[in-house]
This record gives C-alpha cells, sequence and structure tokens, in this order.
C-alpha cells in the first residue's frame, strides 16, 4: 500500500458536464440512481492478441528487447479508452464529470516483502512500447528498494487510519480524490493482470468495490490458446480474457458494446497503436 505523504507529482484536470452534454435520457438516470450502493456492472471480453503478440515481437527485434504482453496490453486499452470517453467519466455527489487524462493504475505484487501495490501510468496510449516497459520496471524496482524497510510510525498510523475510516469520510470525496490522485497513490483506471504458466480452463475474476467511485476496473487473464475458425479453416489463435467492471449509470450496454468494438478493432491492426 503506498503511504499518503508523496510529493504531488501530476494534476488532475476534470470538468463537470453539462446537462445538455449528458442528454435527456442519461440525466434522467443519473437523477434517479445516482445515490445507489451497489451501481457496478460487469461484461466479459475475449480479445484475439494473436497480431499483438507477432507486432511486438517485431518492434521488440528492432529495438534489441523483448517486449513483455502487460506493455502491449495496457497501450491496446488506454486506446480504446480514448475512443470511449464515457470510460474516464466518474460520479461525485450526484454531478457527472469527465477526467481529462489516462492514468491507469496497475496492480503490482511484490513477493517480499509481500505486498500489493500500484503502479500508475500517464496517458500510455502517448508512449510507445519500451517507454512502458521501462517505466514498469522502475517503477517496480523503486517499490521493492522502499518497501524493503518498515514505514515510520506515524505513516502507517495514518495510512492505517485513512483505509480503516475512509479518506473521502473526513475531508470530502471529490477533494480526497483530487488529493491522492494529484499524489499518484490512486487512479481513475485500475488493470490488473493474471497470467498462467501453462493454459488454465477458468477465468479468475475478484471484483473489487472500493469505498470510492472508480471506473472502470479491468481484470485480465491468459493468454491461451483457442481453436478459431478461420475462412473455412480450423486454426489456433492466441486469446486473453477481459473481465471490465464498470459504474452502470455511466457505462450502458452500447457503450460496453463500442469498447468491444474498439478492441477487436486495435487488436486485429496493432501497427497503426503500438509503435
Amino acid at each position: 500500500m503506498h503511504t499518503f505523504f508523496k510529493k504531488p507529482a501530476s494534476r488532475l484536470r476534470m470538468r463537470r458536464l453539462s446537462r445538455e452534454e449528458i442528454g435527456p435520457c442519461r440525466s434522467e438516470i443519473l437523477d434517479i440512481t445516482a445515490r445507489s450502493p451497489d451501481p457496478y456492472a460487469s461484461v466479459n471480453y475475449q480479445l484475439d492478441i494473436e497480431a499483438c503478440r507477432h507486432a511486438a515481437k517485431a518492434i521488440g527485434a528492432d529495438q534489441g528487447r523483448h517486449i513483455l504482453l502487460t506493455p502491449v496490453l495496457i497501450k491496446l486499452i488506454a486506446h480504446a479508452i480514448e475512443e470511449n470517453p464515457r470510460f474516464k467519466q466518474i460520479i461525485f455527489g450526484g454531478a457527472l464529470y469527465e477526467i481529462e487524462d489516462i492514468h491507469i493504475a496497475n496492480l503490482v505484487y511484490i513477493p517480499d516483502p509481500e505486498i500489493i501495490t500500484n503502479v500508475i501510468l500517464k496517458n500510455p496510449q502517448h508512449k510507445t512500447l519500451a517507454e512502458i516497459q521501462q517505466e514498469l520496471f522502475a517503477a517496480i524496482a523503486q517499490a521493492k528498494s522502499k518497501y524493503a524497510a518498515a514505514p515510520p510510525p506515524l505513516v502507517g498510523f495514518f495510512t492505517r487510519l485513512c483505509t480503516r475510516y475512509c479518506l473521502y469520510r473526513l475531508i470530502g470525496l471529490r477533494r480526497s480524490f483530487k488529493t491522492i490522485y494529484e499524489r499518484d497513490l490512486i487512479s481513475n483506471i485500475i488493470l490488473s493482470v493474471h497470467t498462467y504458466a501453462t493454459p488454465a480452463n477458468f477465468t479468475m475474476v475478484k471484483d473489487v468495490i472500493p469505498t470510492m467511485n472508480l471506473t472502470p476496473r479491468i481484470h485480465a487473464s491468459g493468454p491461451f490458446k483457442r481453436p478459431v475458425l478461420d475462412s473455412g479453416m480450423l486454426t489456433s489463435s492466441e486469446m486473453m480474457d477481459l473481465h471490465i467492471t464498470t459504474d452502470h449509470r455511466i457505462i450502458n450496454g452500447i457503450d460496453s458494446y463500442n469498447f468491444g468494438q474498439s478492441l477487436a478493432r486495435i487488436a486485429a491492426r496493432p501497427e497503426q497503436y503500438l509503435k
């Protein structure tokens, strides 16, 4: 877990949407469901990443390095969110806001000393795969060094206090989100990737509903080989399962369909997006 004593590193840029921008139908839905205790809905996508693998391998060969799957997935998701800006929207106090940037928090497990922390990438759609991978590696190395020793007692106490009693109850929902967002402690998008050394016959999903309204939360599992019928020929293709939980007051079925179409189109033509 991150501490709350990190200097601000970024600036939250968000704007409140007017009722004209939201539209009459969505405005009515928000008015009715704004205080819903459980507004979340989930959808599962199967993404063919065979072409992405080949593109990443070619890019890595040109640069003399091995490109992992995680940077590829991060960049694909960032481009899909950029094409579907409703996935950057968030509700505070019944009002709808849109965050201008795409910040993706990647959940990382560090075996020693057994912690889970966030590696937050800012606007990965504007970065190369090599830059994303290097940023991930550098942040993980920094976290390992940082958490090798126990935190000071005051830091540990303050962190437990905020976790137990919820920071937003102390200083307000929107202000608390702004405070910890600008200190790189939280993000508007959460991504966790589950990979398996052998093909898995299940999808591991754990919906973590945070106390603050964050959307979306993306759980990716795979990759795995699956038979595919291509022009009458039975072949195998490398697939990933993406389980995405969103705020149903913001994201409806049409939005989820369009997001899936964006993912499929980007994954099928990765050379236009992965450069």
